[in-house]
């Protein structure tokens, strides 16, 4: 009976690693806890070596299948350094293989938290490790033990696979790959900041709707969906937030440059027209990265060079009254103290309109005149 679904690391790669100490044991192991209202543990039995991320309740598997899908996981090498007994459920004891910490897994884990937090897998307190045995018989557990410590020495294992269960029986749900988009880009060609801004130039403005439909022109607040930076590189459409984190993503992976995010909008209570940025920092200039405005009329496309952000900021401003003057997005009769600008960080995928806007207003008001 499936009352759970769980976040689990495999071994696949690795599991020579851990057989060669639990295979030469004669005795018969069983993973599963006890408590877990199942009448044949060790029949149930069917996961791989593994280390549990985090559980959550069955009716929320469709909340958590969205939010782990937000989640950029990626490889990760961990160590195992000794062989540990805890108590478990049921007055029983559970043997494993005790893993050092890891900065990366526990990053990873405090995203998981966030999305529905557990105390019983606070990032804070919670011990990550492999389970070998669990038995109710305390001599039995420390008998394996020992005979396991007669060889053991710490090793190193790869984690490049995370898998969502519904337990138990174990049935899987979804499987989460690492991703490598380094190296695709690499394998496309996008390997400097030129190529980068011609291979977006040929992006078509339009966004994609809650259900994955294609759209183009102005968004909908109710029905939008920031996408994925991999999402907008298969669909090719979007508006400037997406491109704007497709170019966040891209900079974070393939230069070492300082990178900020800006948000410019006219507050006129009936569209807000607005526009989002990326700038970088290089060798004490700031550049304005810009792969949209490129209206035949009133172009403005472009890797644009500044001394320092306030005066990028001040241009970024003039320009994007200049283009929503020609394209009507503001009337002549504009007032200059409804524009506004916003530094913001990285959002969530995935978000509508509205909690795009939410997470901007919360985010670092600028007030050009104050800027030195």
């Amino acid at each position: 009976m499936h009352n759970r679904i769980t976040l689990i690391s495999t071994l696949d790669n690795n599991l020579e690693k851990i057989n060669f100490y639990v295979e030469k044991l004669n005795e018969k192991l069983c993973k599963v806890p006890f408590g877990k209202n199942v009448n044949n543990r060790e029949m149930v039995d069917t996961l791989p070596y593994h280390f549990t991320l985090f559980a959550w309740d069955i009716k929320d598997k469709e909340k958590v299948i969205n939010a782990l899908s937000q989640i950029e996981f990626s490889k990760l090498k961990i160590n195992v350094k000794n062989v540990e007994i805890m108590h478990g459920k049921e007055n029983s004891y559970v043997l494993y293989f005790d893993i050092e910490y890891n900065e990366k897994l526990k990053s990873l884990q405090e995203q998981l938290y966030q999305i529905l937090p557990s105390e019983r897998y606070n990032p804070e307190n919670f011990n990550f490790h492999i389970t070998i045995h669990i038995d109710k018989d305390y001599n039995k557990i420390l008998s394996i033990k020992e005979q396991i410590l007669k060889d053991f020495k710490p090793f190193e294992l790869e984690v490049d696979t995370f898998r969502l269960y519904e337990i138990y029986p174990a049935k899987l749900v979804k499987q989460f790959n690492p991703r490598n988009d380094k190296d695709y880009f690499k394998k496309i060609g996008l390997t400097t900041i030129d190529k980068f801004f011609v291979y977006l130039q040929k992006f078509q403005y339009g966004w994609i709707d809650q259900m994955g439909n294609k759209h183009y022109g102005v968004n909908d607040a109710d029905m939008y969906s920031l996408q994925a930076p991999w999402e907008l590189l298969e669909n090719h459409l979007g508006n400037c937030w997406d491109w704007t984190e497709l170019s966040r993503y891209w900079f974070s992976l393939m230069t070492n440059f300082k990178i900020e995010t800006y948000y410019i909008f006219y507050e006129d209570d009936k569209g807000c027209p607005s526009h989002s940025i990326l700038v970088f920092y290089n060798n004490d200039k700031v550049y304005w990265f810009e792969p949209m405005f490129n209206d035949d009329n009133c172009y403005y496309s472009g890797i644009h060079e500044y001394n320092n952000i306030t005066e990028l900021l001040k241009d970024f401003k003039n320009n994007f009254i200049k283009y929503s003057l020609f394209n009507k997005m503001v009337q002549s009769n504009y007032d200059i103290n409804k524009f506004y600008i916003y530094k913001y960080t990285k959002p969530k995928y995935h978000i509508n309109g509205h909690e795009m806007r939410e997470h901007i207003d919360n985010s670092t008001f600028i007030n050009i005149d104050s800027l030195v």
